[in-house]
């Protein structure tokens, strides 16, 4: 609850103290639910406060990513989308604590060798450079459900190396052009007009 009220009125300085939020403690609707939040009941808070959409990641140390743990149906519908991020402290997952991820792309940009700000996708965490970029591609995307993509370890030679073993759909010719033939129209002589009645 501190950290999307800390999303919703951003603290000026010190915004990692509670007393900042404390006086908006009750512009949430947080009836009958029991915190720290599990995420099954991440749906009943959004349908109880219907301008915030949550997307909530946790850590996967195997794979040394984030897993999406919830994605919002509204996430772009709503007028606030905030990101939390899900620690576990314990194995049978009893105690759990979130973080609030102000900056998306300052949390993956070990990714990328790249040192600017990143757009992410919410549903695959794809970086894109462009925010016009993600937005064309996120309303792809968001039809299906969330998803990770794992990449392959650069110190394994087993698995950090691309290849190809279904040559029998391979084409035959080492050469292959295509023409579209009615790309090729005369220009109309400039001779005659063209009356429109």
């Amino acid at each position: 609850m501190w950290f999307i009220l800390a999303h919703l009125y951003p603290a000026k300085t010190r915004p990692d103290r509670v007393s900042n939020y404390t006086q908006y403690q009750n512009t949430l609707n947080v009836t009958d639910l029991t915190f720290s939040l599990p995420v099954k009941q991440i749906a009943k808070f959004e349908s109880m406060n219907p301008s915030i959409a949550v997307h909530s990641l946790a850590c996967d140390r195997d794979s040394r990513s984030f897993s999406i743990q919830y994605l919002s149906p509204q996430v772009y519908k709503r007028e606030h989308t905030i990101t939390l991020l899900l620690l576990d402290y314990s194995r049978d997952a009893q105690s759990h604590h979130y973080v609030y991820v102000k900056n998306l792309s300052a949390l993956i940009s070990d990714r990328d060798k790249v040192y600017h700000k990143c757009h992410v996708c919410l549903s695959c965490m794809q970086v894109f450079s462009s925010e016009r970029v993600l937005n064309d591609y996120s309303r792809c995307c968001l039809i299906h459900k969330p998803q990770q993509t794992i990449f392959p370890d650069p110190n394994d030679p087993k698995f950090c190396k691309l290849s190809f073993r279904s040559h029998q759909f391979e084409f035959s010719y080492s050469f292959y052009l295509v023409a579209d033939f009615e790309s090729f129209l005369k220009p109309q002589s400039s001779s005659k007009a063209v009356t429109v009645g």
